[in-house]
């Protein structure tokens, strides 16, 4: 029999997987804490028999896919904060017209 602990890693990993990109953070947040909780609870009491070679594919797949998502996410976070300081570098030497500086002056005058 496989271990309730590593099947419920299997679906948090895939309710990762699956959650909408609105709910994301908030999914990968809730799922890293739970991760979080049974990492040490492997740790402290093992499996005491090996995984099923199915659990394991799927977890192992399930890992790696969330790895890439990781990454993606890292990616695009970086790229976002790259045009931000490209945006406030430009807005930094912008400086407006004084406004008591005429924008024309006749030649009558």
């Amino acid at each position: 029999m496989d271990d309730p602990r590593l099947i419920e890693w299997l679906e948090l990993a895939e309710r990762a997987l699956a959650a909408p990109v609105e709910e994301r953070g908030e999914v990968l947040s809730k799922v890293a804490e739970r991760r979080g909780e049974l990492q040490g609870s492997l740790e402290q009491t093992p499996p005491t028999e090996p995984a099923a070679a199915d659990l394991a594919r799927r977890l192992s797949e399930a890992e790696e896919a969330l790895g890439q998502l990781a990454q993606t996410l890292r990616d695009d976070l970086q790229t976002q904060v790259a045009e931000l300081r490209q945006v406030r570098n430009a807005a930094q030497g912008y400086k407006p017209a004084r406004s008591n500086t005429p924008a024309f002056i006749s030649k009558s005058v």
